[in-house]
C-alpha cells in the first residue's frame, strides 16, 4: 500500500543558509528521509564527505562539508516529500534505497522562480553534482526525479441554511433588515427600533430557545448575504447582546465561495453604532453610492461606500464545513459539547480582560476524546493536508465551565483555561559553529491557567518575547503519532529532551572528518 505524503507542516523546517554566521563555511544541507540510527546515518554523512575513486573525469568542484538533518518519524514517506522541503538552498537527501544502492538525492533549483529539479546519483558524488546541478549543468545520464502534480481543492458552494423560523426569507433593499441571534422581549425589542435610525424590520429569535451558535450564524449568513455583481464582499445585518449589551452586528463575508483563501472563507462581525444603520444598509446594496475621496478610482472589488462607516470589533467566524481552511490567527477551540448559553459564560465571565478577537471553534464533535490529544488526532486528520494548526492556541472544556459557573469569590487560582503552544516540543539541527539549520516540532505542549495568565502567556507566545519554556517549562508534552516513538525514547520524566551524548544534532562532517559542538570549544573534531 502506498504511502501518502505526510502534511508539510510535519516535516522538517529548514532554515536558508542566509542565516548562518559570517564565517560559516559552504555547506550543503543532508535530509535523510527514513528512520536511521546513529551509526548508519554517520556511515552514510561520512561517504557523501569522500569522493568517488572509480569516478571518470570528475570534476575539479570543491567538495562542501555537511550538516545532517535526520528523519525522526517512524515510517518511510515517498519520495516525493523531497519537493516539499526544497525551499531556497539545495539540499541532498538520503532515503531507504540509498542503503541499498549507495546513491543520494539531489534537489536543486536554478533560480527563485525556477521550478523545483531532482535526481538520483551515486552517493560518492552528490556533494559535487549538487554544486553543477545549480549552475545547470548536471548531465543527462543522470535519472530526474519529477514532482508529481499537485491536486487542485474543489471550490465547494457554502452550507446555506436558515433555521425554521425564517424559512423563505429573503433580504430586498427597501427596508433595512435585521435578525436577532438572541430572544428579545418586546420592551427591549421596542428600545431598539427607537434607538435605530430609520425604520427596520426585526425578526426577533424564538422565545425558549438557546441562542444562535457560531456554526448557525455561519450558515445563515451565507443563506442572506446582500451580494452585488463584480463585489467580493457581502454583508448582513444582525442584532446580538453581550456583557455589554444589546447592539447591532455587522457581518462582514465573501460574496463567493473561495475556499483557497482563509480571508474568504471566514466570517468576521463588527459591532455597528444604532445610528448608522441606515447608512450601512444602503451602502450593502449600493456599493459605489459613495465613494471617500482618498481611495483611488475603480472599479472596486471591494466596497467602498462602507469604508468610513465607522465600526468596532471583528470577532472572525470559523466556517463550520471547512474549519482548517477558513482558521484565524488566534484560536480557541471548544473541546466538550456546550450550549450556545453556556460558551456565552465563559465568554462573559472568563474573557473580559483580553483585547484579543478570538476564533471560536467548536470542534467537540470531531474529537475521539475532549482533550489535547483528542484535537491533535483531529489534526493529523485529512481536514488539515494542506493547512497547518495553529503554533499557539488556548481550548476550553467542561472544566473552564464548571470555574466560570462558580461565584467569582470561588475562583482563586482556578486553573479554568489550556494554554497549547508547538515550542515545547521542538528540535534543532545545528551544525559544529552552532548555526541553526532546522527545527521539527514533534508536538505540542499544554498547561491550564488562570484566565489572566492565558491571555498574558499567549500574547508573550504570539509576539515571542517569552518563551515556553520559561513561562510553563516541564509542562505535559502530546505528541504527533509520526514523532510519539522517537520523542518518548528521547524524552526524560520531565518531558525535555535528553542532551544528546555526542551532541548528535550538533555536528557537522567533511573531507576531514566529524566535527561537533562543545560549549566553548566550536568545531572541535571527533574523527
Amino acid at each position: 500500500m502506498a504511502v501518502a505524503d505526510p502534511p508539510p507542516w510535519l516535516l522538517p523546517s529548514i532554515y536558508p543558509s542566509t542565516r548562518c554566521k559570517a564565517n560559516t563555511p559552504p555547506t550543503w544541507l543532508v535530509v535523510f528521509i527514513c528512520p536511521l540510527e546513529d551509526i548508519e546515518r554517520t556511515s552514510m554523512m561520512t561517504k557523501l564527505s569522500s569522493v568517488d575513486e572509480e569516478w571518470p573525469n570528475s570534476p575539479r568542484n570543491e567538495m562542501r562539508r555537511l550538516v545532517e538533518i535526520p528523519w525522526l518519524m517512524d515510517y518511510k514517506p515517498p519520495t516525493s516529500v523531497i519537493f516539499h522541503m526544497l525551499k531556497e538552498d539545495p539540499l541532498i537527501f538520503i532515503d531507504d534505497q540509498s542503503r541499498a544502492d549507495h546513491s543520494a538525492i539531489i534537489a536543486w533549483k536554478t533560480s527563485k522562480e525556477s521550478v523545483p529539479e531532482a535526481a538520483r546519483v551515486p552517493i560518492g558524488r552528490a556533494n559535487m553534482l549538487l554544486g553543477i546541478a545549480v549552475e545547470g549543468g548536471l548531465s543527462s545520464e543522470y535519472t530526474r526525479i519529477l514532482p508529481e502534480p499537485e491536486e487542485e481543492k474543489a471550490v465547494q458552494p457554502y452550507n446555506n441554511v436558515l433555521p425554521s423560523h425564517l424559512l423563505g426569507l429573503s433580504l430586498q433593499p427597501f427596508t433595512p433588515t435585521l435578525i436577532s441571534l438572541v430572544h428579545l422581549s418586546k420592551t427591549v425589542q421596542e428600545n431598539i427600533e427607537s434607538m435605530i435610525d430609520c425604520p427596520t424590520i426585526i425578526h426577533n429569535w424564538p422565545e425558549n430557545q438557546e441562542p444562535c451558535s457560531r456554526a448557525q450564524h455561519y450558515r445563515m449568513f451565507q443563506a442572506l448575504k446582500i451580494c452585488r455583481e463584480g463585489n467580493y464582499q457581502a454583508f448582513a445585518f444582525f442584532i446580538d447582546d453581550d456583557a455589554e449589551g444589546y447592539h447591532i452586528v455587522t457581518a462582514k463575508g465573501s460574496s463567493v465561495p473561495n475556499f483557497s483563501d482563509p480571508e474568504a472563507s471566514k466570517l468576521e462581525l463588527y459591532t455597528l453604532p444604532f445610528d448608522k444603520v441606515a447608512q450601512s444598509w444602503n451602502a450593502a446594496w449600493n456599493p459605489e453610492s459613495h465613494i471617500p475621496t482618498r481611495l483611488p478610482s475603480g472599479p472596486y472589488m471591494y466596497n467602498p461606500a462602507m469604508y468610513e462607516i465607522q465600526v468596532s470589533g471583528g470577532e472572525p467566524i470559523v466556517n463550520p464545513d471547512d474549519i482548517a481552511g477558513s482558521l484565524d490567527t488566534d484560536v480557541v477551540f471548544i473541546l466538550e459539547q456546550m450550549t450556545p448559553t453556556e460558551l456565552r459564560k465563559i465568554q462573559s465571565e472568563m474573557f473580559t480582560i483580553t483585547e484579543q478577537n478570538w476564533m471560536w471553534v467548536d470542534v467537540s464533535d470531531r474529537l475521539a476524546s475532549p482533550d489535547i490529544q483528542g484535537l491533535l488526532t483531529y489534526f493529523e486528520s485529512g481536514a488539515f493536508t494542506k493547512y497547518s494548526p495553529p503554533n499557539n492556541f488556548l481550548a476550553v472544556d467542561r472544566k473552564t465551565l464548571s470555574d466560570a459557573i462558580e461565584p467569582i469569590d470561588d475562583r482563586d487560582d482556578c486553573e479554568a483555561i489550556i494554554v497549547a503552544s508547538y515550542e515545547e516540543g521542538d528540535v534543532w539541527f545545528h551544525d559544529d559553529m552552532y548555526n541553526t539549520f532546522g527545527h521539527i516540532s514533534t508536538g505540542y505542549g499544554y498547561e491550564r491557567r488562570d484566565p489572566e495568565e492565558a491571555d498574558s502567556d499567549y500574547i508573550s507566545l504570539s509576539i515571542e518575547n517569552v518563551s515556553w519554556s520559561e513561562m510553563c517549562g516541564g509542562s505535559p508534552i502530546v505528541y504527533w503519532s509520526a514523532y510519539r516513538a522517537w520523542a518518548e525514547e528521547h524524552s526524560d520524566g520531565d518531558n525535555a529532551f535528553k542532551r544528546f551524548s555526542g551532541n548528535l544534532f550538533a555536528r557537522s562532517f567533511g573531507l576531514d572528518g566529524m566535527k561537533v559542538y562543545q560549549e566553548g570549544k566550536a568545531g572541535f573534531a571527533t574523527e
